[in-house]
């Protein structure tokens, strides 16, 4: 005799896959994101430079900085009537005003990238803008803060140092994969996407969620 009872369904745990349904943003809104962060973090970084920490670690830095430019200036105009080969060296005083410079520029930028996306669930005043924000590949949500830290600090590395070659090594893969995720988002295992957050599910974990 069959059983009319129904069969119990085993509730299995979401799989999780990586963002088919979101479209790839296009470079070209990325890049504009990109420039008006950069655009406003970086006078916030040329403020603090300025303000706060020139004055404490070089107080004649205007005056170092004019000097090296016109002994840069006697070079040029030295090499242009003998045809030498130029001689431009940096005094070591101007030298430590360019090291103040980027760790400045570079503290200033990562906080900025890593506190806005925390803090706005994956968007900076940029992406903002132009309607994007930070996910997590595999589930949509925002990044988590040591996914959030990972990508900011690949992305303001390539910006600042080691250019151009960081900067190309970060960029090709958004160039060569459907998903135009750059080498930031691939580390951190991170996309950019137009798509809004998901609904909240229940909180089954996926090995797919922890590698790609």
């Amino acid at each position: 005799m069959v059983d009319p009872r129904p069969m119990p369904v085993a509730d299995h745990p979401p799989v999780l896959t990586p963002l088919a349904f979101a479209v790839p943003v296009p470079l070209l809104w990325r890049v504009l994101a990109l420039f008006l962060d950069c655009s406003l973090a970086g006078f916030a970084a040329w403020v603090i430079l300025v303000r706060l920490v020139l004055p404490q670690t070089h107080p004649n830095a205007a005056g170092v900085i004019n000097d090296q430019m016109n002994i840069f200036y006697t070079e040029y105009q030295r090499v242009q009537a003998t045809g030498d080969k130029p001689k431009f060296e940096l005094s070591d005083e101007a030298i430590g005003i360019f090291q103040d410079a980027g760790n400045t520029f570079f503290l200033t930028l990562l906080v900025y990238f890593s506190a806005s996306e925390l803090a706005t669930a994956g968007s900076t005043l940029g992406k903002r803008v132009f309607g994007l924000r930070t996910a997590r590949w595999f589930t949509g949500e925002p990044p988590r803060p040591i996914e959030s830290l990972t990508r900011s600090l690949f992305k303001v590395a390539s910006l600042l140092f080691f250019w151009p070659f960081l900067l190309l090594v970060n960029t090709l893969p958004a160039l060569a994969h459907a998903s135009r995720r750059a080498g930031h988002d691939h580390l951190a295992r991170t996309c950019v996407t137009r798509t809004p957050l998901p609904a909240p599910v229940a909180d089954h974990r996926h090995p797919a969620d922890d590698e790609e």
